[in-house]
């Protein structure tokens, strides 16, 4: 009984590792193809140079965001919100981003400058961080804890 009992546990462990590296290839392969047009039409991109880490970002709204991509949430004025999940081929980054850190936002030729200045976490019903700001920011959201909360880190522009 205990050998049946290590066997389908073994069996349903490799079933999560292939399902996930399916899932992993599936969302690669779909990325590769959109950010051929993404790059052509001169798409904005979130680039932060002391980790290598150059994202592609889609416009879109919070129910649009896809496995593939960040996604640049517009409506406000001074608060630029890009939202994307915790994946390797998304933000799955950010959550060793620190404090002081420089990130570039480009969208076709202006480059903007921002500084990390915050990082929490909070509950998903948090959302004032997606409000328009006073001054000119960048938020960053993804999600982690098993999706229980918010990752919101906040850059002012320099």
């Amino acid at each position: 009984m205990k050998r049946l009992f290590w066997g389908g546990l073994l069996c349903f462990s490799l079933f999560l590792v292939v399902t996930e590296s399916y899932k992993e290839t599936i969302t690669m392969s779909v990325y590769q193809k959109e950010k051929v047009n993404l790059e052509k039409d001169g798409g904005m991109k979130l680039i932060i140079p002391e980790w290598d880490f150059e994202r592609l970002i889609k416009e879109g709204t919070v129910n649009q965001i896809d496995d593939s991509f960040a996604t640049y949430i517009p409506g406000n004025k001074n608060n630029i919100v890009i939202a994307g999940h915790d994946i390797p081929i998304v933000f799955h980054q950010l959550q060793y981003i620190q404090i002081g850190m420089t990130i570039y936002l480009k969208n076709g030729n202006k480059v903007m400058k921002y500084i990390v200045t915050d990082k929490k976490s909070v509950k998903p019903t948090e959302i004032q961080y997606m409000n328009d700001s006073e001054e000119e920011q960048l938020t960053l959201i993804t999600c982690t804890e098993n999706d229980q909360k918010r990752l919101i880190v906040i850059c002012v522009q320099k």
